[in-house]
């Protein structure tokens, strides 16, 4: 305790008594009981001003007590307000109800269904894929239906391949990154991108369908894959006809007997 600091007489009890300083702030009181009494005293003395009884905003009724203040007089009235305040909204990509509480129009039900939305193509809307129906029968009727339509104007895929040797370690998020970074393509365009190992009889593909990526593996039971000559980030557009033989056929390197031309 430092000297020279005059003592002090606590407003509350009279007593005097000796302030301590802390962060160069002296001691009004002489405790902290002292303290609390004061100010106990002195609300006592000098009630707040009231604005005037204020209603609860969902019944009517005088907010008093601890509600005084608020703006409900009970939590039952706090919820019923919220449940009445928010909008049965239906998400435009997957066609589910939900809930929207923010009071500003919400288009999707979650980040996931606003992610999807935005990277898919023109027309592939999953909210209208969906089918509905009360029987089997009924959605198997419908189902027969949606595909026939589907396979009208029906267009072949793109098929790219990726020249060169990529590892079939290499998961998803890396395939992603090459079509979109080594090759400068858009991996949400719908076109089928694949790719082939080191020693040519495994590839892999991927593709993206309007909801989500495809990834798929297929390994050659003998010979290799037929691949286009080219460095690591070019791509050999095909149709996907030919696509559809490249994964059927596997091109047999034929050996030449000894004492015979090649």
């Amino acid at each position: 305790m430092a000297k020279g600091r005059p003592k002090q007489i606590c407003p509350n009890c009279g007593k005097e008594f000796q302030p301590e300083w802390k962060s160069g702030i002296p001691r009004k009181y002489c405790s902290d009981a002292c303290r609390i009494e004061w100010w106990r005293e002195y609300h006592k003395a000098n009630p707040p001003e009231e604005e005037g009884a204020k209603e609860c905003a969902m019944c009517g009724v005088p907010l008093t007590g601890k509600h005084r203040g608020g703006k409900y007089c009970s939590r039952f009235c706090y919820l019923l307000a919220v449940d009445r305040g928010h909008s049965e909204e239906t998400c435009e990509w997957c066609g589910e109800k939900f809930l929207d509480y923010s009071g500003q129009g919400r288009r999707y039900c979650s980040r996931s269904c606003a992610v999807s939305a935005r990277y898919t193509q023109q027309g592939m809307r999953r909210g209208k894929r969906r089918i509905s129906a009360d029987s089997v029968e009924e959605w198997k009727e419908k189902l027969t239906q949606a595909a026939r339509a589907n396979r009208e104007g029906k267009r072949g895929k793109r098929v790219r391949l990726v020249c060169g040797a990529t590892s079939m370690n290499t998961g998803l998020d890396g395939l992603i990154a090459i079509v979109r970074y080594h090759l400068k393509l858009d991996p949400y365009d719908g076109s089928v991108y694949v790719f082939r190992d080191g020693t040519g009889a495994a590839v892999q593909y991927i593709e993206w369908d309007g909801q989500g990526f495809r990834q798929s593996k297929r390994r050659a039971q003998s010979g290799r894959y037929p691949w286009p000559v080219g460095q690591a980030g070019e791509a050999v557009e095909i149709s996907g006809e030919e696509f559809e033989y490249l994964l059927g056929k596997s091109i047999v390197p034929f050996k030449a007997k000894k004492g015979r031309d090649s």
